[in-house]
């Protein structure tokens, strides 16, 4: 429930989870689910699977493992979500959020 309340806040609409992963579509953000994968993990260094590896109609999905501990986890989601503000607003100066925020 964590990771999928994380998104939500982010106003990335996960769907259900599928065992331990949640399908995120990213493409809102004007990038398909490969270039928003190797932003992240270049730019944040966090590792979500692209959509695109699960079929075609994963282009504009990421996929989001929730099965780390819970302090990878919010951390990671951290990381999410201060990349999603970058590329919502690339030119807005870095705004400080208490990993701790639901």
């Amino acid at each position: 429930r964590y990771t999928l309340d994380r998104l939500t806040a982010m106003s990335l609409t996960a769907s259900a989870p599928a065992g331990y992963f949640a399908w995120v579509p990213v493409g809102e953000l004007g990038l398909d689910g490969r270039a928003f994968a190797e932003r992240l993990l270049r730019e944040e260094g966090v590792f979500v699977g692209a959509g695109c590896a699960f079929g075609p109609s994963g282009t504009n999905f990421v996929r989001i493992s929730f099965a780390g501990d819970d302090g990878r986890l919010r951390e990671g989601l951290h990381r999410v979500g201060t990349f999603v503000a970058r590329v919502r607003n690339p030119d807005a100066p870095p705004v400080p959020v208490s990993i701790g925020e639901p």
